[in-house]
């Protein structure tokens, strides 16, 4: 019958990596070293035991040894485990990166005299690691003589910072808040982040948080398993388990409340979280990056916030320029939008006198704006929108003679006033497509108070 000793020293010689002990002393003289240890040294056991042929110290890269052999000292004092990655020289002469973790073990009077622990290869993990950053130290290069960006165009300082924070984002596995207006291109900066990744192969999921009904919120994060309530026909999968392994972007996450706050806090601590109607916990691995157009240090303050779900998303933190403080872009922009709305065909030339009035424009609805106004100048047949959608907002000068000329029924100050606010107020909803936020702040007015005037004029989309 086999000893345990031996089932023992059997087992660890079938082990990948090289189980070790060895003496606290200058060379780390191996008393004993598992079979694994030729493929990750090139020397045979009874090679490295008693540094018959080589010591283990005489392996460790020359850069390295002096700085283990501190660090291994000043664990074993404080009666810490050992934790070390370095490289080592392959009896072939090549270089193998190794992971190392190991324990002291101490005398009747506490004294460290020997080490017991296991080494593993992870060479590969290292040149994949090194191939990213050479990588990335491409698209950097790249970024700086190129106009196109992960589908984004630009070539303003300002745009090029955002490429860069990108690249360092992608790098990192931290949460990422996206500050920016509507319209500047939030969720691309987050897919590019994801896509550059090591999550990249796993799925990125988008949700609009601001969209989600407040009695569906906990159900649309969680999920539910069938019979948890009336209509639960069958189980249903939470954003937070599809994203599992990859990246969950919160949109408008400043729209979330409190009290669901604490909930995905929990569950992106993990503390993990269970669907409703379910027992089981469940603890997906999600990368957060969040997104909004507003400042979420003033909701902490006002209290629309947590503290704490504030700092454990606002770890890594990207603000997006509004295209009025890229104005350099506006050309490249339109010429792409031109491109890809023209199917094929021959590329419309944009007018020098419409460049130029885009150039004044502080286009408050942002890329998103100047978009959609390059697919109806593409698909206008009207000469005069080129002369009024060029120009922004709507405005008073050259206008008053022709407009009192063709309503003078009008009388009275008031009456004046009133006709010509909810014409302002009907042509820049159609500037800004019906976007009543863009439409509020081009108008320099409350959104609140921009509902009220269209509903005291009955203005409404047809």
């Amino acid at each position: 019958m086999i000893s345990s000793h031996k089932k023992l020293i059997r087992l660890v010689n079938n082990l990948p990596g090289m189980a070790y002990r060895c003496i606290n002393n200058r060379n780390w003289t191996m008393t004993f070293v598992s079979d694994g240890c030729y493929e990750l040294t090139g020397y045979h056991p009874d090679e490295l035991e008693s540094d018959r042929v080589v010591s283990f110290n005489d392996l460790i890269h020359k850069d390295y040894r002096e700085l283990i052999f501190h660090h291994a000292q000043q664990a074993l004092i404080e009666k810490r485990p050992l934790k070390y990655t370095y490289p080592i020289i392959h009896r072939s002469g090549k270089e193998k990166w190794i992971f190392e973790h190991g324990v002291g073990v101490y005398s009747d009077t506490g004294e460290p005299v020997e080490l017991e622990g296991f080494m593993g290869d992870i060479t590969g993990t290292v040149e994949t690691e090194n191939k990213l950053q050479k990588a990335n130290i491409f698209l950097k290069e790249t970024i700086r003589n190129s106009d196109k960006f992960c589908g984004m165009i630009g070539r303003s300082s300002a745009i090029r910072k955002v490429f860069n924070q990108i690249l360092n984002a992608a790098e990192s596995d931290a949460n990422v808040i996206i500050y920016g207006e509507s319209g500047t291109g939030k969720e691309m900066v987050a897919q590019a982040i994801h896509s550059m990744s090591q999550r990249k192969e796993k799925k990125f999921v988008p949700v609009n948080c601001g969209a989600i009904p407040e009695n569906l919120i906990e159900s649309e994060f969680f999920g539910y398993e069938k019979g948890a309530f009336s209509g639960a026909y069958a189980d249903k999968l939470g954003l937070l388990d599809e994203a599992d392994g990859g990246t969950l972007l919160l949109d408008e996450v400043g729209e979330i409340n409190p009290n669901m706050q604490i909930k995905l806090l929990r569950a992106i601590e993990d503390y993990g979280f269970t669907p409703i109607g379910g027992k089981q916990i469940h603890k997906p691995d999600i990368r957060i990056i969040a997104s909004t157009n507003k400042e979420l240090q003033k909701q902490v303050e006002i209290g629309k916030i947590r503290e704490d779900f504030f700092f454990r998303i606002h770890v890594i933190s990207i603000k997006l320029p509004p295209l009025r403080e890229r104005k350099e872009d506006i050309p490249l922009l339109a010429f792409h939008f031109s491109k890809e709305f023209g199917n094929d065909k021959d590329i419309t030339v944009i007018p020098q006198d419409l460049t130029r009035s885009m150039m004044t424009y502080d286009w408050p609805g942002n890329v998103r704006e100047l978009k959609n106004f390059i697919f109806r100048f593409l698909n206008s047949e009207d000469p005069q929108f080129l002369k009024i959608k060029s120009c922004g907002p709507p405005s008073m000068d050259g206008t008053v003679d022709e407009y009192i000329a063709e309503n003078d029924e009008i009388q009275g100050l008031q009456s004046w006033l009133t006709c010509f606010e909810k014409k302002i107020i009907l042509k820049t909803l159609e500037e800004h497509n019906w976007h009543r936020g863009n439409t509020a702040r081009a108008l320099n007015i409350h959104y609140r108070s921009l509902l009220r005037k269209m509903k005291t004029y009955g203005i409404n989309q047809s």
